[in-house]
């Protein structure tokens, strides 16, 4: 008897075993592996990787949201997960900008829509019949109302033109300051008592060296003021600023009088000007018209 030599194995197509599927972070495997296509026996096996298949984002979404209000920004978590395993990709803070006050379409009404604060510039409206929309003073009149610096003469007039007298501008001072507590309640004016409104005023302004009395003992409360008395009340309520410009075109306003400084501040920062180009006519009766424009200047702008 022959024999019949072995024909050798015959390897068929690979195959995977054992296969572990690849997640976002973590590799797969499997074995890849070769049989004898006609007995059946395992030729070789051989370990391969399945590579991670790495997050694919989802799109990006609010969480822990905070409303932004009128005067504060709100928050929120932009957050992207992964759309396969919904592991957490980022997670970044996002300011949303503060809404801002809503004083109705126009900027004007007296309080925000929103919240209710109110408007700083809100202008009431000036129903006082002797002062018109397009008088110098209307914007005045109307910021010195809502301020409560001053009211009308009566409920329907402001009496612009009426001169305005010495207790008259230290109570529109002291109430455009705040209307501060006198820091003494000595009172040294026989003609200032107790329960007039320029009490307090009075006091105040004497204290701060803004005005004194006419004489030791008087204060003159009805007086009418001149306007180099009223630049002058001005200029000491603002601590007495040098003019930064020493040029004077003013032929009635001399380097020695004692509103010298305070007219020339005035004209520089824009209170008020001359009469003409060289007069300012500081014995000229100020007007109760032309007192809360010069406080409106001053302070509102």
């Amino acid at each position: 008897m022959r024999d019949i030599d072995a024909l050798g194995h015959s390897p068929a197509e690979t195959v995977r075993e054992n296969e572990k599927t690849a997640t976002c972070t973590v590799d797969g495997s499997y074995d890849e592996v070769t049989y004898c296509s006609v007995c059946g026996t395992e030729l070789s096996r051989e370990a391969k990787v399945i590579p991670a298949t790495g997050h694919v984002p989802a799109t990006a979404v609010r969480e822990n949201e905070k409303a932004a209000n009128c005067t504060e920004n709100g928050s929120y978590d932009e957050v992207v997960y992964c759309s396969v395993c919904g592991a957490e990709l980022s997670r970044e803070t996002k300011s949303i900008p503060a809404t801002g006050h809503t004083f109705g379409a126009d900027g004007k009404a007296e309080k925000c829509s929103v919240c209710g604060a109110k408007n700083p510039d809100y202008k009431p409206p000036v129903n006082f019949k002797d002062v018109k929309p397009g008088a110098y003073y209307a914007d005045a009149v109307a910021w010195a109302v809502a301020k409560g610096v001053t009211t009308g003469t009566s409920a329907t007039t402001f009496s612009p033109d009426e001169g305005c007298t010495r207790g008259q501008v230290v109570t529109f001072l002291w109430r455009a300051a705040g209307s501060p507590e006198p820091v003494g309640a000595k009172n040294p004016f026989r003609d200032v008592k107790s329960d007039a409104y320029y009490y307090k005023a009075v006091l105040w302004a004497v204290e701060n060296g803004i005005t004194s009395g006419t004489s030791a003992t008087t204060f003159s409360p009805e007086d009418v003021c001149t306007r180099g008395q009223i630049v002058t009340f001005l200029w000491r309520a603002n601590g007495k600023p040098s003019p930064s410009k020493t040029g004077n075109p003013f032929k009635d306003v001399k380097s020695g009088d004692y509103f010298y400084d305070a007219v020339l501040w005035a004209v520089e920062k824009g209170i008020t000007l001359g009469t003409d180009a060289t007069h300012f006519s500081p014995s000229d009766t100020c007007t109760r018209g032309q007192v809360v424009t010069f406080l409106y200047r001053d302070m509102a702008q």
